[in-house]
């Protein structure tokens, strides 16, 4: 039984006893009601509520099941779906984003080109573009030398170098280091000069790369650390280039057959 309907009923019982001792022994007359009898009103309330409290079985078939609350999933805001206006929207916009970035990649080729422009033959009858691509340790060596000697040679170098460009800081250092240096050379070069190795950190021509990269409106605020690493990187992968990793594995491959022949030889002739 409900523990309110219980609770009135008990309260009920108490009033009708009091109400019977009273009638016993009180006079008609007696205008004051006994310390231990309840007031007729609030006995009339009890019963009030009592009967209007619902019983136990109406009031479990009324309490709403765990599947009728909202759940989490409820809650959440529905997906919005875009309208045909919405989506045309959205169309145009990423189309706009294709042009611009197109635009922007014709705008700094066309930048590279200006920026060119009058970089050749400033140095007398004597081309820029003989310098590179360096192929030699000879090279190299004769290059510094006039690095030395001619003040505007610098200069020049790195007014060619930022004709070149790329889509990227990466792309443009790798283009560079490609436009300045054969691969078979770069194969004798590393950062440091480790292995008997020419270090390319101590030369002229690392400086002269630097500005040429920062000559690009694109990387023209690559720090120093940022071009190094690329071309601390280009350097150390120049033997796996022109088809040397295929090669490097080609001959791991021979390598484990004709092992894999001398244990068999080795087995057949036990």
């Amino acid at each position: 039984m409900d523990s309110w309907t219980e609770a009135g009923q008990n309260l009920i019982r108490k009033a009708h006893l009091s109400l019977r001792l009273s009638s016993e022994e009180i006079s008609p007359d007696a205008t004051s009601t006994p310390s231990n009898s309840l007031p007729l009103n609030l006995i009339n309330t009890v019963t009030e509520l009592t009967n209007k409290s619902p019983p136990i079985a109406t009031s479990l078939a009324t309490t709403p099941s765990s599947s009728d609350l909202p759940t989490l999933f409820d809650r959440t805001p529905r997906t919005i779906r875009a309208s045909a206006i919405e989506r045309q929207i959205f169309t145009h916009l990423e189309e706009i984003k294709v042009r611009v970035n197109l635009n922007t990649k014709l705008l700094h080729a066309l930048l590279r080109k200006v920026d060119n422009v009058c970089t050749v033959g400033e140095e007398g009858d004597e081309s820029q573009d003989s310098y590179f691509p360096l192929s030699t340790r000879d090279g190299i060596e004769a290059l510094e030398n006039k690095l030395e000697e001619r003040d505007g040679l610098s200069a020049n170098l790195v007014k060619v170098l930022g004709g070149i460009g790329g889509d990227s800081l990466k792309s443009t250092v790798r283009r560079l280091l490609k436009y300045m240096i054969e691969n078979d050379l770069a194969k004798q070069i590393n950062w440091l000069g480790k292995g008997g190795k020419l270090a390319f950190s101590s030369l002229k021509v690392k400086e002269i790369l630097i500005k040429g990269v920062r000559r690009d409106r694109l990387c023209s605020s690559a720090t120093e650390a940022e071009v190094c690493h690329t071309a601390k990187e280009w350097f150390r992968y120049a033997t796996d280039r022109e088809g040397g990793r295929k090669r490097r594995e080609d001959r791991k491959k021979a390598a484990a057959r004709e092992v894999e022949q001398a244990e068999g030889d080795q087995r057949d002739d036990s």
